[in-house]
């Protein structure tokens, strides 16, 4: 009766912590002194709790560092930011600096009666230009009508400092070809854009097809509407007039 006793006690005591870890979902993001950032596994809403006065906002959408802050997307859709001291602003308030003293490049296209040519040359470190340009890619005119740069044009000059912190999307390297008016990249020639938006190449480029919009390297045209970056997040229109939220990695928030 004892032995009986034990082992029911014993199976108790299992099921009560199998049950117990089953319903606790959260998963810790972030913790410091004054701030604990955790995730519902189960709703993929976050929750950030001050931990020196007690506060806590919840049901947050996104929640990510930048520099010294946190960009959060509340419940309401509205996107915020918030510091260790539990300051909440509409702007994010990190400030950076750059070295200048860093690799220029420059991009350029030439052409004969046959082909076109991208080439790359390095122009602060070789001075006086002694090292030649560096011929990195070659297309049959057949096959592409000219070439472009990330800023829509045939020559694109930029630094190593390009994506210093991380945050842009483009790839200051990349060129696409363009073919009866549509753009295409080398490395992906079945993937065919009606047209693209260079309007912000230094964070993202927009591409365009059957009047849908999509961001390069995140998400195919699919948007009515996307707008630009704010820190990690664009907001979009669906077809259907929904409006939402993509981040960087093509994740949406509704």
């Amino acid at each position: 009766m004892k032995m009986l006793k034990i082992t029911s006690i014993l199976s108790f005591l299992f099921f009560w912590t199998i049950n117990s870890n089953a319903q606790n979902y959260d998963s810790v993001v972030y913790e410091s002194a004054t701030l604990l950032i955790t995730k519902n596994d189960k709703t993929n809403h976050f929750q950030i709790t001050n931990r020196l006065t007690k506060e806590s906002l919840k049901n947050l959408k996104f929640v990510k560092r930048i520099g010294a802050d946190f960009q959060v997307l509340g419940e309401d859709k509205k996107i915020f930011y918030l510091n260790e001291n539990w300051r909440i602003s509409d702007e994010v308030n990190n400030r950076f600096g750059l070295c200048g003293t860093v690799p220029h490049y420059t991009m350029t296209v030439s052409e004969n009666k046959d082909s076109l040519f991208v080439y790359k040359n390095e122009t602060f470190y070789d001075y006086g230009d002694v090292i030649p340009a560096e011929r990195i890619f070659e297309i049959s005119k057949k096959d592409a009508d000219s070439i472009v740069f990330i800023n829509g044009l045939d020559k694109f000059d930029f630094t190593a400092n390009f994506n210093a912190f991380g945050e842009a999307l483009s790839n200051p390297n990349n060129f696409f070809l363009v073919k009866d008016g549509k753009y295409f990249e080398a490395d992906n020639p079945q993937e065919v854009y009606d047209s693209l938006d260079f309007s912000n190449h230094y964070s993202f480029i927009k591409t365009v097809k059957d009047g849908l919009y999509g961001i390069l390297g995140v998400t195919a045209p699919k948007y009515l509407e996307v707008s630009d970056f704010n820190g990690y997040l664009a907001q979009a229109i669906l077809p259907d007039g929904r409006v939402i939220y993509v981040d960087k990695m093509g994740a949406e928030y509704y």
